[in-house]
């Protein structure tokens, strides 16, 4: 990649060039492998690949501000906020004006808050949320309503099925990303034996469109705060 392609901060330091030569000296494998950055990530001051004046001018380049959730949709949100059973089930079965005739494109996040706060509530009135769960049971009884979320998004299928365009991957499957970048290099079988495809990370969820990947989380048992190993990964 020319120069002129690539970003340089005011104080005149390419980043993908930093990224590079911090990469090569690790042992392991870093964001930085994948010309990520985390300008949280101490390891860049310790390391000298970059100074603090530089991470903040990194965080604030062309900073995309939280949006701000509707009011109406606010409103209905804060209408769960009730201390008790019966209250709450009366929230959720409260008729509502976006009811008939329901437009999905409108109020889907509406019917997803109240879908959710149901699901829930079967849980909670189960009593499964007081009890110790692996995580798989988390991720199917509690974190599928994150995989909800992104319902209202054209072609959005389960990882499951095929001929969808938008998927929202659990467990099953690992970054394709993650695959190609470590498989870059990999060759036929001439002089040496080819090489082993090396599979890419497996992450709780991958959000991919055909075969662009546009995000990835990694959830936990439980939290045990901001240094523990899932954070870094």
């Amino acid at each position: 990649m020319n120069d002129s392609d690539k970003w340089i901060l005011s104080t005149g330091k390419i980043v993908k060039d930093a990224l590079y030569n911090f990469g090569i000296k690790c042992k392991h494998e870093h964001l930085c492998h994948s010309f990520v950055i985390d300008p949280n990530d101490k390891i860049y001051i310790d390391e000298e690949v970059f100074t603090e004046t530089e991470l903040d001018e990194i965080r604030k380049y062309k900073l995309k501000p939280m949006p701000q959730m509707p009011q109406d949709l606010l409103t209905y949100l804060n209408s769960f906020r009730v201390s008790d059973i019966s209250s709450l089930r009366n929230a959720i079965f409260k008729s509502q004006q976006w009811d008939s005739p329901f437009n999905r494109q409108t109020h889907f996040d509406h019917d997803w808050i109240r879908n959710t706060a149901y699901n829930l509530l079967h849980e909670y009135e189960a009593g499964s949320l007081e009890k110790d769960h692996l995580e798989l049971w988390l991720l199917v009884h509690v974190w599928n309503f994150v995989d909800r979320g992104f319902g209202n998004v054209d072609g959005l299928e389960t990882a499951m099925r095929s001929g969808s365009h938008l998927f929202c991957i659990r467990s099953d499957s690992s970054s394709r990303a993650s695959s190609n970048r470590k498989n870059r290099n990999r060759t036929g079988s001439a002089i040496v034996k080819m090489k082993r495809k090396i599979m890419g990370r497996r992450g709780d969820l991958i959000i991919r469109k055909v075969s662009t990947e546009y995000g990835c989380s990694e959830a936990g048992k439980s939290f045990e705060g901001n240094k523990w190993d899932k954070t870094f990964v």
